[in-house]
């Protein structure tokens, strides 16, 4: 039979004495470790609490992931009207009002956080800008975008291609000899490093 002081406790003290007791675990366990196997445990306790956070998270966030806006759906109108099938319609019902607000190429550096590429989005031209949202963020073919704009496929992708290697070389020549570096930043180094190496390109090292 349960406690009757625990049950007249409130929900809320409950989860505060949880979380106290589990940072101070967390404490004594960080405090304890000497060897390599000591700390990697440690990191492991910390990274199973951080997916824990994360998974709460989700729960209350809208998130698109890497769909198209108008990924699955239907335009026919058969069940619901037209204009409720909408990509930025189905964005403001489920919430998700920035992909609305930023649905746009002149937007198109408020659709990241990351700090670097933020700047050099918001510095690309008009014509820069509305290349990479169609054949990104929309997921337009080179075809596609070449007929709206009037041009030749091939000239679309070797815009394309020179874009993606000016924002490829502004983010390196940011990053390059930093330390506190996520995991995908360090990945991007590499890769860059080992991309320009085969390619017989001398790369600068900051460091």
């Amino acid at each position: 039979m349960e406690n009757l002081e625990t049950a007249l406790e409130p929900e809320g003290t409950r989860k505060k004495l949880k979380r106290a007791l589990r940072a101070e675990a967390m404490t004594r366990l960080e405090e304890a470790a000497r060897t390599e196997a000591d700390f990697e445990n440690v990191i492991f306790c910390w990274d199973k609490l951080d997916a824990n956070r994360e998974r709460k998270e989700r729960y209350h966030e809208p998130i698109r992931g890497d769909m198209t806006l108008e990924n699955g759906l239907k335009f026919n109108g058969r069940i619901f009207p037209e204009w409720m099938c909408s990509a930025n319609y189905t964005s403001v019902r489920q919430g998700r009002y920035l992909d609305v607000i930023f649905n746009c190429p002149l937007e198109l550096n408020e659709m990241t956080g990351h700090p670097v590429l933020c700047k050099t989005l918001q510095e690309l031209n008009v014509e820069y800008k509305s290349l990479l949202f169609f054949l990104i963020v929309r997921d337009w073919t080179p075809q596609t975008y070449a007929a709206a704009v009037n041009q030749t496929d091939r000239n679309v992708r070797k815009k394309m291609t020179r874009l993606m290697n000016r924002i490829q070389k502004e983010l390196y020549t940011e990053l390059n000899g930093k330390s506190n570096l996520s995991l995908r930043e360090k990945e991007f180094l590499a890769e860059y490093e080992k991309a320009a190496l085969a390619d017989g390109e001398e790369v600068r090292c900051t460091a």
